[in-house]
């Protein structure tokens, strides 16, 4: 599944678990209508059990504010390109299992349900899984680096907006906005 082709987890003995960070997990299902079929789906998402039981400063990731959505929808409808071509284009992305592209930066183990492993087993986590709580700052610096990395630049105002500069004096570039596991790209 997708857990075993992004390298979520890894099984290790339950007694390796004593004393560490340790969240039990559990599987939720969401119904959807398929757009294709036009039927009812149900997909089924294993997520962790981690509740806030401590004051934790690490665990914040930006939203982005109305004003990120108004300038992407401002520039699409009205900015030219410096060669006097209309910018009216405005595509969204949405990163299929986010979570799982970012890695783990703290030692944290799952109690799986028992529908998935046996009782004397546990899982290490390699990468962030929904639940936990610093999962959405951890997806947070795993895209900023990946647009960094790509020559993105971040904007001063909010971190969840990135401008791309053209590379040549004939257009204004790309600008994305980052809202959770969604990019809008004007």
């Amino acid at each position: 599944g997708k857990m075993d082709d992004h390298q979520v987890q890894e099984v290790v003995r339950k007694s390796e678990c004593g004393g560490k960070r340790l969240i039990e997990g559990k599987f939720i299902s969401h119904k959807k209508r398929a757009a294709v079929q036009g039927r009812d789906i149900v997909r089924w998402r294993l997520v962790g059990m981690e509740f806030n039981d401590s004051e934790r400063s690490d665990c914040f990731a930006a939203t982005p504010g109305i004003a990120v959505a108004r300038i992407l929808l401002s520039q699409a409808a009205t900015m030219r390109s410096r060669a006097g071509h209309h910018r009216c284009v405005i595509a969204v992305h949405d990163a299929r299992v986010a979570f799982f592209q970012a890695s783990m930066d703290e030692e944290m183990y799952l109690i799986p349900p028992a529908e998935v492993c046996d009782s004397s087993q546990c899982w290490i986590l390699h990468k962030a899984l929904y639940g936990a709580r610093r999962a959405s700052k951890l997806w947070q610096k795993h895209w900023q680096k990946v647009l960094e990395e790509n020559q993105y630049e971040s904007a001063v105002t909010d971190a969840s907006l990135y401008h791309l500069p053209a590379p040549n004096d004939e257009d204004d570039g790309v600008d994305v906005g980052v809202h959770g596991d969604d990019f809008f790209f004007t």
